[in-house]
C-alpha cells in the first residue's frame, strides 16, 4: 500500500518515516529475523534498554579507560604546550583527539606501520572541508590491556610526529 502524499513542510511520526523508508527498500522482511527479533523483544518485556544493558557498561567502562589514559600520557602542560586535545563523550565507542599536525593518510601509513595503531582522520567526515588536526579513536571491543597499550602507542606516535 503506498504511502500517502506528504504536504510540504509537514513531518510523521519517526515511526512512519521509518516505515516508508523501508517499504522502499525492502519487500520483506525474512519471517526468521522477525522471530528472532520478536523472542528477543519479548525475552526483555518489550524493553529495548534491557537488551544493550551489558554492551553500553561495556563501552562505558572502554571509554573511561580510554580518557583517563590519555590523561595520563598528556599531562595537561604538555597537552597545552602541544596543542592536543579531545572531547568527552558521554556514550558511544568514538572520540575525537585534535592533534599539532596534518591528521591524514599518509599519518595515519606511519601511525599504522610503526606504532600499530589505526584511527580515522576527522577530515573524512567534513565533506565541504575541515577536521584537518583530527583524529578519531574507536574503542568498541577493545580490552582494558589494549586500550592501555593502545594508547601507549598512540601517545608516542604523536609525540614523534609533532617533533
Amino acid at each position: 500500500m503506498p504511502s500517502p502524499p506528504r504536504r510540504r513542510g509537514h513531518t510523521g511520526l519517526l515511526a512512519d518515516e521509518l516505515a516508508r523508508i523501508k517499504s522502499m527498500l525492502t519487500v520483506n522482511t525474512s519471517p526468521v529475523s522477525q522471530a528472532v527479533t520478536a523472542g528477543m523483544l519479548l525475552s526483555a518485556d518489550g524493553r529495548t534498554s534491557e537488551l544493550n544493558t551489558r554492551t553500553a557498561a561495556y563501552y562505558g567502562d572502554a571509554m573511561r579507560v580510554t580518557l583517563r589514559e590519555l590523561e595520563r600520557r598528556f599531562p595537561q602542560a604538555e597537552r597545552s604546550a602541544l596543542g592536543i586535545s579531545w572531547n568527552e563523550p558521554t556514550g558511544g565507542f568514538f572520540l575525537a583527539l585534535t592533534v599539532p599536525f596534518r591528521a591524514d593518510n599518509a599519518a595515519l601509513e606511519r601511525s599504522a606501520e610503526e606504532f600499530g595503531v589505526i584511527w580515522t582522520p576527522m577530515s573524512y567526515f567534513f565533506p565541504q572541508g575541515g577536521g584537518e588536526s583530527g583524529l578519531r579513536l574507536s574503542v568498541s571491543y577493545l580490552s582494558h590491556e589494549e586500550i592501555v597499550d593502545g594508547v601507549d602507542r598512540l601517545a608516542r606516535f604523536v609525540r614523534a610526529h609533532t617533533h
